[in-house]
């Protein structure tokens, strides 16, 4: 199972240890003035950051990201998806996975592995059920989810949106690993279909963009190539689709 720790923690507590928490510190620098805290444009996220400071400093350990734990403490997820929220917070945020044997939560990285202290009076009745709703993704995989979700909300601001974006994100990361499509060619694709008047209304999830990539990269060729006397092709993605266009042919 994975959870969500808060990077720096200790910069939120408030310095004793003899008694039960009461409140935090936040201070005015993480509201103003930090470059990162900036970055979050989405309120809902900002709220949703501080609670999550809140919730890990009295459970004293990682948060379970499941979708059934943030309903249960009050988060809205049909409003705005937990895995947006966690994308934009990806610099105040780790992921980490439950070590039952040592009691300890471990943090994946690249170059190493960190080891986080687990409350060791933790909840003994927790549930072993597989959540359905347990968000797995690389950043990589949710600006790939966010893009076809706002040129779907561009073309039609009552598009129907799934509650939860797993389904597209599976079919996102099958398209990378078992068709060997790049997050670039993905997202050329995305954009080409959000603007043509017939596609738009065809392309509304990630396993039709799937089934019909082939198709709407001829067809995004051969517009480019119509309309080249009458409009400025931008160069990047003019080349994008000449690479695409011969691995098709091949």
């Amino acid at each position: 199972m994975q959870y969500i720790h808060i990077r720096n923690l200790h910069k939120y507590h408030p310095g004793y240890m003899d008694r039960t928490l009461q409140w935090a510190k936040i201070y005015f620098k993480t509201v103003q003035g930090d470059p990162d805290c900036e970055l979050i444009k989405n309120e809902i996220d900002w709220a949703r950051f501080i609670k999550m400071i809140l919730l890990e400093l009295e459970a004293q350990k990682p948060l379970p990201n499941l979708a059934r734990y943030w309903q249960k403490k009050g988060f809205d997820i049909k409003k705005r998806p937990m895995s947006l929220t966690l994308q934009m917070l990806h610099n105040f945020i780790e992921i980490v996975t439950e070590n039952e044997e040592k009691s300890t939560f471990l943090l994946q990285t690249e170059s190493e592995t960190c080891v986080i202290d687990k409350d060791k009076d933790k909840d003994k009745d927790k549930d072993k059920e597989e959540d359905k709703d347990l968000l797995v993704a690389t950043q990589e995989l949710l600006r790939l989810v966010e893009c076809l979700k706002e040129g779907m909300l561009k073309n039609n601001s009552k598009a129907k949106l799934p509650t939860n974006f797993n389904s597209w994100i599976k079919e996102l990361d099958l398209m990378i690993r078992i068709d060997k499509r790049t997050p670039e060619e993905i997202k050329a694709m995305i954009d080409f279909s959000q603007q043509d008047p017939f596609w738009k209304t065809n392309i509304l999830s990630p396993a039709k963009l799937r089934k019909q990539f082939d198709q709407l990269l001829l067809k995004s060729k051969q517009k480019e190539k119509h309309y080249g006397s009458d409009r400025k092709i931008d160069p990047e993605r003019s080349r994008q689709l000449d690479a695409l266009t011969k691995k098709v042919e091949v």
